[in-house]
């Protein structure tokens, strides 16, 4: 589980994501205070099982299954 400090992601800042082994998808979390609000649902399209999500130096989100970004 990753928790976004980065602008790159507009709306995002604080709000934590996590992957899904056995829902294939990327889990991003709004949270009301230490709560979370509701979940939604992103990359069920690729079919992966994603984990180890991180957001990385450049402050795009990564993982194992997510594609690099170019730098």
């Amino acid at each position: 589980m990753a928790f976004l400090t980065s602008d790159r992601y507009p709306g995002w800042q604080g709000q934590p994501v996590r992957g899904t082994l056995r829902g294939q998808a990327l889990l991003r979390l709004s949270l009301d205070g230490n709560r979370g609000q509701r979940r939604e649902r992103l990359l069920e399209d690729l079919g992966e099982r994603i984990r180890d999500v991180r957001q990385g130096p450049d402050g795009w989100l990564t993982s194992d299954r997510l594609p690099a970004t170019a730098g």
